[in-house]
């Protein structure tokens, strides 16, 4: 897929979860289906969204079936389960059952690319949990995203932020702009937030099948000396002897700052003698949520951010 349709996707995405946050008075009414088509219409994605069946319930629960994004994405089943939009407080939570491509499979840039590279291009449809709560008496953030592919990956990760007083008139700028006049980009997102404080990103995932392709991918293909006989025991050895080095060179990082128990837990995993992981990072210096998304672990030789592993 080009980028030209990953952004369309991307900002339809956006817009559409903005729309049900700052619009959500419609949901809990007999004519929610009328009031999401009038919504994609003003927005200008009519031609871009679709959906086979709207239900609602007092609840303030909607489900929305069959909804495709730009001939490009396909979800069996959006749930917007609870949203609190207040002057202080917004607050959401959906879950996205299904999440797949024109081929029904899990879209690879969903996977940032770790389908193909662990040799499963072909990934079962996603599913995947967003829940946010932004709390601007306090000016303190908590975003939380859960994903999960059959064969593949379960994972959670838990952003904190804080300083948030200008997400709100920049999610607002967004969400009004619609697809008619649609001036902001990635990049222009991450300057806009660029006083954000990151503080956290904890982090815990269980592999499903993918880091054990990927291993014996790396064990044949990525520069472990074959043995003669293309034995798979000794190209076992030869991988993991190529990974205990790789504590060494993992304890000199600087987010790591010298924690050689930290290295050997993420080594075990690339070893394939644990299938799961458990740690966070965390602000040691002030660091703008925008910088971190940049950068993120790449952060040269600072020493802002730090991983720690359970």
């Amino acid at each position: 897929m080009n980028s030209k349709k990953l952004t369309i996707i991307i900002v339809t995405i956006l817009i559409l979860l903005l729309g049900a946050w700052f619009g959500g008075s419609w949901y809990a009414t007999q004519t929610a289906e009328e009031r999401l088509q009038r919504f994609v219409d003003e927005k200008g994605l009519a031609d871009k969204v679709s959906w086979n069946k709207v239900s609602a319930t007092p609840l303030k629960t909607v489900n929305i079936s069959g909804l495709e994004i730009a001939d490009q994405l396909f979800v069996d089943e959006l749930q917007i389960k609870d949203f609190e939009n207040e002057s202080n407080q917004q607050r959401i939570d959906l879950r996205a059952i299904g999440i797949k491509d024109q081929r029904g499979y899990a879209p690879d840039w969903l996977l940032f690319g770790w389908g193909a590279k662990s040799g499963m291009i072909n990934t079962a449809p996603a599913d995947l949990n967003f829940k946010a709560d932004l709390n601007y008496s306090t000016g303190n953030g908590l975003i939380n995203v859960e994903f999960a592919a059959k064969d593949f990956l379960q994972g959670n990760g838990s952003l904190s932020i804080s300083n948030i007083y200008s997400l709100k008139t920049l999610l607002q700028a967004v969400e009004n702009s619609g697809f008619k006049n649609n001036t902001f980009g990635i990049f222009g997102l991450l300057g806009s937030i660029e006083n954000i404080q990151f503080n956290q990103l904890d982090i815990d995932f269980k592999d499903l099948g993918m880091l054990r392709r990927y291993i014996v991918l790396k064990q044949r293909y990525d520069g472990v000396p074959l043995p003669s006989n293309q034995d798979d025991e000794a190209m076992l050895k030869a991988y993991q002897q190529k990974m205990d080095k790789a504590v060494n060179e993992c304890a000199q990082a600087p987010i790591v700052q010298n924690d050689r128990e930290a290295c050997v837990k993420i080594v075990e995993v690339l070893k394939g003698e644990k299938s799961s992981l458990k740690g966070s990072i965390k602000c040691v210096k002030s660091i703008s949520l925008g910088e971190f998304l940049m950068k993120g672990l790449n952060n040269g030789k600072s020493n802002s951010i730090r991983l720690e592993i359970d």
